[in-house]
């Protein structure tokens, strides 16, 4: 069986903190992205709803249905 020393310890603490330094990048490209589609999102709902103010006085769509 291996022994545990410290100097194993803290290798294997090395390996940890860079795969945690790898994943908090990740996770900040993710964040990233995540931000960029909302925005993304929200421009697209804006101009949704520009259109719909446009057709709606032309008579070019339909209303919706009443519940």
């Amino acid at each position: 069986m291996t022994e545990i020393t410290n100097e194993l310890i803290y290798e294997v603490l090395k390996r940890m903190q860079d795969r945690l330094t790898s994943l908090d990048r990740k996770v900040d490209e993710v964040k990233a992205e995540l931000v960029a589609i909302r925005g993304h999102v929200v421009q697209l709902a804006s101009q949704d709803a520009r259109l719909e103010r446009i057709d709606r006085p032309q008579d070019l769509i339909e209303p919706a249905p009443l519940s």
